[in-house]
């Protein structure tokens, strides 16, 4: 029988919840209390939420601020600190004895079962140290100093190779930026393969081979992003969460290339005529299954390739930065070049490459277990099973021992402490350190050597002040680029070179076309409508009636055409990866301004590059220093106005994102910011994802921010405001009564395409409609509407054309996970949201906090979903507040504040103004090239006589 009590708690499901509540959070609260104040470890300091749980940890790393924010905790509490439960981190160069050397050191901790390859433990990755004993002796004799400098001929042709790329870069560069780190990667996958492999690639001269790893190599990094997760989350993540990656399928084509290319390495060992060993041949004679040396040969790759080309890229790009060390260092090896000196002996060389070891992206923590014994430092117990560590750019950034840590200064090696000495372990140390340490030394002074000789870093200038890294376990460098670009001579030419390949554009539609377009339009036939119908059904017929009629008698195209090529036109060719080169058309207005911003306005659909016409004299400049000025770049998307389109599938945000970017470049604009609306917002967000060193800063106007749920009780309804809760009735009457052009447009395109193709009035409805419901009671003229119909109607790709964006950015693959990202946080690119009232999107402020590091806000009073042809004033206000003086994106491109016309021209290549002013400039550009190059024939001459 039940008893009363047991009757109440049935029947009061309240009373059940609660116990459930707390028989869950008892023991997670108990749990808490004990590892903070009764743990074993509780006596060491560090943040509370991190003694508690390792997820404060794990998120940490997740987020790539893993030493960055451990080094603050290190300030705060000391040289031992407490990240999680059982973990601790230390930054004293004392503790790497005990740790890494000693006895063998500690044993490595169960997350590098993580980084097994192909599911088999390596030499790398295991913790068995019988296990990697076998595999180490087998290859540790390709290691020696000895056999290296035996062969060094071979890492040499290597380096030869690597330089002339770097050369070629440089010449092909146009002024817009080179990544280090691809050829310095180039230059890793050669020495692996001639050296340790003994099998060279027949397109080793152009690196094709080398290039099809690096999409698998990028993948194999990132995944050092949950390097710290559980192998089941870490296996969970690889193969559920991973494959939204926006590159998942080139990714995968390289993975399959990459195992078919350590699967078919020809197994090279010593015999009578002197061939020397290879590495996948001596782990075949230890009779190591052919599989798992496939998967040995992948993580030396990863070693050779990866972590060498963030070291020398790394070291380049700060010779690059401070020319002064850089003339040392050529001075040096010019007194050097008769004697027979080992390389490695040259004083300044051997101290750039250190510096360069020193600031290099390479390793973040490098965790190890407390053995059965425990372990004593610095005053701590740490009982077995702690995992302990030290994160080498902890050790590297200590002002103690490095003073002046941030800088790059080679001359701190001259005369090193034993502390600097001990501390520099970018191989780690002990028996467990780096097998490749010798062949990576080497080849860093041989590469670094050549590259300075050569000259070829002479008028080089970074990109970005400092290389950016996510401090993950692998650490990888943001954007997966060290970028330079080249000044001096080379900008002597660029100039003229850019000016041949963008031509300027005149619209000039063939009078046959307009024929055509009046005989359509005198055939139309209108359909009939319901009575008091008005908008509720879409277009009304007397509108478009009304609009036929104009458009058959009074509408004057040529008058706009006229109006439309009063607008800097130009037209160049812009490379897309894995597509044919775009004819891309492009408005281009230069200020006056010599530090003027460049902006990129990007539309969207249904509006046009004309969208920008409006606001080109609110921002040419700076009302007298007071405001910033802007060079403005707004091109014709592909399948859009009067660029080229496209006739391949698959063409998504990402390429349209390289599209506006590598027309950028090719500008001179290597650093920009945005605006856009509409597509225009997706696409510039994307280009913040994809190209944040180039990509500063965003500014919006349709914010797409994640929704959260409609506020669902009368308290949660009373904290917004009333525009907010005007802005969710707006954005609910958007998604069930405005957006079924969407659902068509982003399924079956191709079928809609045949009516906006054919039928002009049908092409006019269609646009129509979006102008009125999407506008703030906007009054549009006849004329407009026509004008922006007629851009669609007389476009290159034809109308059909552009409404591919919806289907192509929907593809369930790198589409969905682009479009979901954006409205994510994007990272390093500084943004600015402006909400009208009447956009399509009008969210609550908060919802989109999330977005990014949000340096501007405003709620404007009216406008609607095309906010710059709507309300001119009020977007270039935007601009004008956002980039000026005090704005929260001040300054944010490298030496441009808008303001100052005294700034520096380095980067900007005027693509518009006098059409004979620009004559004489490149007349100018060719003397001074003409000049130059007789002077640089001679110091090459006289270089060649110093360096043969």
């Amino acid at each position: 029988m039940f008893s009363s009590e047991d009757a109440f708690c049935s029947s009061n499901p309240f009373t059940t919840f609660t116990v459930l509540i707390l028989f869950i959070f008892i023991p997670l609260l108990s749990l808490g209390i004990y590892r903070i104040f009764f743990h074993p470890l509780a006596n060491i300091p560090g943040p509370i939420l991190a003694k508690v749980t390792s997820l404060w940890h794990i998120y940490q790393t997740f987020q790539g601020k893993d030493c960055s924010l451990v080094q603050e905790l290190h300030r705060k509490y000391g040289k031992v600190v407490r990240i999680g439960p059982n973990i601790v981190d230390i930054a004293d160069g004392a503790a790497l004895g005990p740790i890494y050397v000693e006895k063998g050191g500690f044993m490595k901790t169960s997350d590098y079962h993580n980084f097994y390859v192909d599911g088999f433990p390596t030499i790398f990755s295991t913790s068995d140290p019988a296990y990697r004993a076998t595999r180490a002796k087998a290859v540790a004799p390709l290691f020696s100093v000895g056999a290296i400098r035996r062969e060094s001929h071979l890492i040499s042709a290597c380096v030869e190779r690597f330089v002339k790329r770097l050369q070629q870069s440089r010449t092909d560069s146009k002024s817009r930026p080179v990544d280090l780190q691809e050829p310095a990667r180039l230059l890793g996958f050669d020495v692996v393969n001639a050296y340790l492999f003994r099998h060279e690639y027949p397109d080793k001269v152009d690196g094709a081979s080398g290039k099809t790893i690096i999409p698998w190599l990028n993948a194999f990094v990132d995944a050092g992003q949950v390097f710290y997760f559980s192998q089941w989350w870490f296996g969970f993540w690889l193969s559920k969460v991973e494959r939204w990656r926006p590159q998942k399928d080139l990714e995968a084509r390289s993975a399959e290339s990459v195992h078919d290319m350590t699967m078919n390495l020809p197994v090279v060992v010593s015999d009578d005529s002197g061939k020397g060993d290879s590495y996948q041949g001596r782990l075949h004679q230890q009779g190591i299954p052919r599989d798992q040396i496939a998967a040995e040969c992948k993580d030396v790759w990863f070693a050779g390739v990866h972590s060498f080309g963030a070291l020398l890229a790394t070291t380049l790009w700060h010779l690059a930065k401070d020319t002064a060390i850089h003339d040392r260092l050529r001075n040096e090896l010019l007194e050097h070049k008769h004697t027979d000196i080992d390389i490695q002996q040259l004083p300044y060389l051997s101290a750039v490459v250190k510096e360069g070891l020193r600031m290099a992206p390479v390793n973040a923590r490098l965790p190890r277990v407390v053995p059965k014994s425990g372990w004593h430092f610095d005053g701590f117990d740490f009982p077995p099973g702690t995992v302990v560590g030290i994160a080498s750019p902890q050790l590297f950034s200590n002002p103690n021992v490095f003073p002046d840590p941030t800088n790059f200064r080679p001359e701190r090696w001259e005369n090193p402490s034993k502390e600097m000495q001990r501390d520099l372990v970018p191989f780690s140390v002990g028996i467990r350190q780096c097998i490749a340490k010798n062949l990576a030394t080497a080849e860093l002074h041989m590469a670094v050597k050549r590259v300075v000789e050569s000259n070829v870093l002479s008028g080089a200038q970074p990109v970005e002040d400092k290389v950016e890294t996510y401090e993950w376990f692998n650490m990888a460098v943001k954007g997966n680029r060290i970028d330079l670009y080249w000044l001096h001579w080379h900008s002597c030419i660029s100039f003229a070179f850019i000016m041949e390949s963008i031509q300027t554009f005149q619209v000039s539609v063939p009078q046959e076309l307009l024929d055509q377009l009046d005989q359509k339009l005198s055939l139309a036939s209108l359909p009939k409508e319901l009575e008091d119908s008005d908008w509720e059904y879409g277009a009304p017929v007397a509108d478009i009636k009304r609009l036929l009629e104009y458009w058959q008698e009074d509408y004057d195209w040529q008058l706009h055409e006229a109006r439309i090529n009063e607008l800097p036109q130009y037209m160049t060719q812009i490379s897309v990866n894995g597509f044919d080169n775009l004819d891309i058309h492009f408005v281009h207005q230069t200020s006056p301004v010599e530090s003027a911003i460049p902006l990129l306005f990007v539309h969207g659909w249904p509006g046009s590059f004309l969208e920008v016409a409006k606001i080109l004299p609110l921002l040419a400049d700076t009302n007298e220093g007071t405001e910033p000025a802007f060079h403005i770049v707004a091109p014709s998307l592909p399948n859009f106005g009067f660029s080229q389109g496209v006739t391949k599938k698959g063409f998504s945000l990402p390429q349209y994102a390289e599209v506006c970017h590598n027309l950028m470049l090719k500008l001179g604009y290597t650093q920009y910011v945005t605006q856009g609306g509409d597509w225009g917002a997706w696409i510039t967000r994307t280009l913040g994802l994809l190209h944040p060193t180039s990509c500063r800063a965003s500014h919006i106007n349709m914010v797409g921010s994640r929704e959260s749920p409609h506020p669902r009780t009368p308290s949660e309804a009373s904290s917004l405001t009333p525009s907010e809760r005007a802005g969710l009735d707006r954005s609910a009457w958007f998604q069930t009564q405005g957006s079924g052009y969407s659902a068509i447009q982003s399924t079956k395109p191709q079928t809609l395409g045949y009516l906006l193709n054919d039928s002009p009035i049908g092409l006019l409805a269609w646009i129509y409609e979006k102008l009125h419901d999407w506008t703030d009671a906007y009054p549009w003229t006849d004329d407009e509407i026509l004008t922006w119909t007629c851009i669609y109607a007389f476009s290159t790709a034809g109308p059909a054309a552009s409404i591919r964006i919806y289907k192509e950015t929907r593809r369930v693959d790198e589409g969905v996970w682009l479009m979901e990202k954006t409205r994510g946080y994007v990272p390093h690119v500084k943004l600015g949201l402006a909400y009208y009232p009447r956009d399509l999107y009008v969210h609550p402020i908060a919802w989109a906090r999330g977005m990014g590091e949000i340096v501007f806000e405003k709620v404007h009073e009216r406008g609607g979903h095309f906010a710059a042809w709507e309300w001119p004033e009020s977007v270039a206000g935007d601009l004008k507040e956002m980039f000026g003086r005090g704005g929260g994106a001040e300054g944010v491109v490298r030496w441009r504040d808008g303001v100052d016309a005294g700034g520096d021209r380095r980067d900007r290549i005027d693509a518009g103004g006098d059409r004979r002013d620009r004559m004489d400039r490149e007349g100018d550009a060719r003397d001074r090239m003409d000049r130059e190059g007789d002077a640089r024939d001679r110091m090459d001459g006289e270089g060649d006589q110093e360096m043969s």
